[in-house]
């Protein structure tokens, strides 16, 4: 109820203390960056998404990451928007983070150098699977994945 009144007030600061009641998932850290963008106070914005990523550094929410990677670009800090993304990529080396990774490093011109050492990582990975012992005590045998890499190259 404080929340729609709130918002039917137009009243920012109202609408953030009652979302910051609950601050148990990043997603929580994102409303309230997204309300303080709307309301024009970029730097508040800013501020709550990193506090989200601080309060949520290991498999944080994507949705928040991607608003603070736009964040850094839009101020300039391209460096803290690659080292976002490459962290979404070591978390989940597959398709989709490695197709984060490129839309970042490639707005800083840093495209080629992002692409190797995500490319390194994948064959590393596989090279230490295939150094393991082949045969899983609880399952069928383990084997090195290259589907990640796979899809990548296609």
């Amino acid at each position: 109820m404080i929340e729609t009144l709130a918002k039917q007030k137009g009243d920012a600061e109202a609408l953030v203390a009652a979302k910051s009641r609950d601050l148990s998932k990043a997603f929580s850290f994102l409303e309230i960056a997204e309300i303080y963008k709307a309301a024009g106070n970029d730097e508040a914005a800013l501020e709550w998404a990193e506090r989200g990523t601080r309060a949520f550094p290991v498999n944080t929410d994507g949705r928040l990451r991607e608003f603070l990677i736009e964040e850094y670009y839009r101020r300039k800090r391209h460096s803290e928007a690659i080292a976002i993304a490459w962290t979404s990529f070591l978390e989940r080396p597959g398709l989709d983070a490695y197709q984060g990774l490129y839309h970042s490093a490639l707005r800083a011109n840093h495209w080629s150098e992002w692409r190797e050492k995500a490319l390194t990582l994948l064959h590393e990975e596989i090279a230490a699977k295939k150094k393991q012992p082949s045969k899983s005590a609880w399952g069928p045998p383990l084997r090195a994945d290259h589907s990640h890499l796979v899809e990548i190259y296609l």
